[in-house]
């Protein structure tokens, strides 16, 4: 067989991957020393309203879609949580000023409403697999960003870079499943469209956060601690 043939045919399935799943990433650079990558999530479950109940149906719906193909590496059905900010190789007195600019902002509670199911690739362990999710509409995506921009703000304010905007990376979106380079991504990704087209009709009213290493919970104006 032609060698050019052979290697067309063996890479037949990364280039179909490829092309299906967005190529981005979050966090580009190797952290040195001290520093390390960390990010701020917003969970989903501790919102506990109808916009999350509704949404939850609809991401175990989708996961157990994602599930019926061999090829997935890992899944968040237990654990569905929004990335807000990803924090790019800080130190850890950095992590101390980010917390302190977050907490000096005031901020009142905003919505996430979703709207369709996506691939991206780059951002997990294994550089060949892709995150399966679901991102926000739009304009939700507006409105969050908004959100974090302020936040960004006052981190530079005290003196920390934001190495990487928030702009700059993935959109918002939540996790449904982590899979490898043989997985048929773009058939499971129109089956999920078909099968939901309203992921939450009601709002997910978002009223806290955190950040996970080192761990701060963030919370909007007027809203108490759980």
């Amino acid at each position: 067989m032609n060698v050019a043939l052979f290697v067309f045919l063996v890479c037949l399935p990364c280039l179909v991957f490829s092309q299906t799943c967005s190529n981005t990433t979050n966090c580009d650079a190797k952290c040195r020393g001290l520093e390390y990558n960390s990010d701020s999530v917003i969970p989903l479950l501790t919102q506990a309203d109808i916009g999350f109940i509704e949404f939850q149906e609809k991401a175990n719906k989708a996961i157990k879609i994602i599930r019926q193909y061999p090829g997935v590496v890992g899944n968040e059905d237990l654990d569905l949580r929004m990335t807000l900010q990803y924090f790019c190789c800080y130190a850890p007195h950095q992590y101390d000023q980010v917390a302190e600019a977050i907490r000096s902002v005031v901020w009142e509670p905003f919505d996430l409403k979703f709207s369709t199911a996506e691939c991206y690739s780059g951002g997990n362990r294994n550089a060949s697999d892709s995150s399966i999710v679901v991102v926000l509409d739009n304009k939700t995506q507006k409105q969050v960003a908004s959100v974090v921009e302020a936040f960004e703000t006052a981190i530079v304010a005290r003196g920390v870079p934001v190495k990487t905007p928030r702009s700059d990376q993935q959109p918002f979106h939540v996790i449904l499943g982590i899979v490898d380079s043989t997985y048929p991504v773009e058939e499971v990704l129109t089956s999920i469209n078909n099968e939901i087209d309203t992921w939450n009709r009601f709002p997910i009213k978002v009223t806290n956060f955190f950040i996970g290493i080192p761990p701060n919970y963030f919370f909007a104006n007027g809203t108490k601690p759980f």
